[in-house]
């Protein structure tokens, strides 16, 4: 199923100057520490919501791998003078949940704004008196199974489905017959994709 985000904010998040801010959850047990990576604390959504405290933190890139492997990400908050360090040895950090969304200055009076970027479960914090440094692996990573769909040049939805939504005919699984039918939209393989890579 396709993600859907709000119109209003897909219309913010395609602006130049958009004022993005980020917005990290550590559901940690017992307790929910809320992070804003800002220099002043955010309060999402604007009335009546969450408290984020303005906090130093960075995240890599989102690996997604086509080959069947883990999405997962880099997470690193700041620690300096220990900050942290009291979330570390009183509550399990291993397994628990972190959600990174992003969010707009001017887009926070509503919580359909907000944009899920990832969330996964975190590994074992990595702490020094500098940083507390997590790895955070989408949930896929419990199933003993390939992440994903596969990335085929025919069509994987079955025919007639909720994805295809096609039922004027018969269907070889192509472009070609999408194009045939008026469905490319609907089309769910990925026909650039070479066959075999070298």
């Amino acid at each position: 199923m396709p993600k859907t985000v709000n119109a209003t904010a897909l219309t913010e998040a395609q602006k130049s100057a958009n004022n993005p801010i980020y917005l990290l959850e550590l559901a940690l047990t017992g307790s929910t520490l809320r992070l804003a990576g800002t220099n002043a604390d955010v309060v999402f959504p604007s009335s009546g919501g969450s408290t984020y405290t303005g906090w130093g933190f960075q995240f890599g890139a989102v690996t997604n791998q086509i080959t069947g492997g883990i999405d997962r990400v880099a997470v690193r908050m700041d620690n300096t003078g220990n900050s942290l360090s009291s979330y570390v040895v009183n509550y399990d950090w291993p397994g628990r949940v972190l959600t990174i969304k992003r969010v707009f200055g001017n887009l926070l009076s509503n919580s359909a704004y907000a944009m899920t970027v990832f969330a996964g479960t975190m590994s074992a914090p990595v702490v020094n008196q500098h940083n507390v440094e997590v790895m955070v692996v989408s949930p896929m990573a419990r199933l003993a199974k390939q992440a994903g769909r596969l990335y085929q040049n025919l069509c994987p939805w079955e025919y007639g489905g909720t994805e295809c939504g096609d039922t004027g005919g018969t269907c070889n699984k192509t472009l070609a017959n999408c194009v045939t039918n008026d469905n490319v939209q609907r089309f769910g393989g990925f026909v650039y994709i070479p066959s075999r890579v070298l």
